[in-house]
C-alpha cells in the first residue's frame, strides 16, 4: 500500500481545497504542517500544498532550503486520481 504525505502551512489559502480533494480521491494522507517542522527536516523543503506518494510529488512542489511558498495549483479529485494512477 502507498505512502501519502500531505504537506501545508495554515496561512496558504490553498491547503484546504487541496486537502478536501485528496481525501474526495480516496486519499488518507499523514498530514504534516510545515510550521511544526525543524528546519532541517526533508519534509520543509516543499510548497503548500503538496501530497507526496511514496516520497514522489503528486502535486505542489520542492522548493530551495528556507523557502516559503504558496502553490495555485489546486488539482480535483479526478485529477488527484489521474495522478495517483500515473504514479504507480
Amino acid at each position: 500500500m502507498s505512502e501519502f504525505v500531505f504537506i501545508y502551512f495554515k496561512s496558504c489559502p490553498n491547503a484546504e481545497a487541496a486537502l478536501r480533494n485528496a481525501r474526495q480521491a480516496g486519499v488518507r494522507p499523514r498530514v504534516v504542517d510545515l510550521d511544526t517542522l525543524s528546519p532541517d527536516d526533508p519534509l520543509a523543503d516543499y510548497s503548500s500544498p503538496t501530497l507526496l506518494m511514496d516520497g514522489k510529488i503528486i502535486f505542489g512542489a520542492k522548493t530551495d532550503a528556507g523557502t516559503r511558498s504558496c502553490g495555485l495549483d489546486v488539482p480535483s479529485a479526478e485529477e488527484i486520481r489521474r495522478r495517483i494512477g500515473e504514479g504507480k
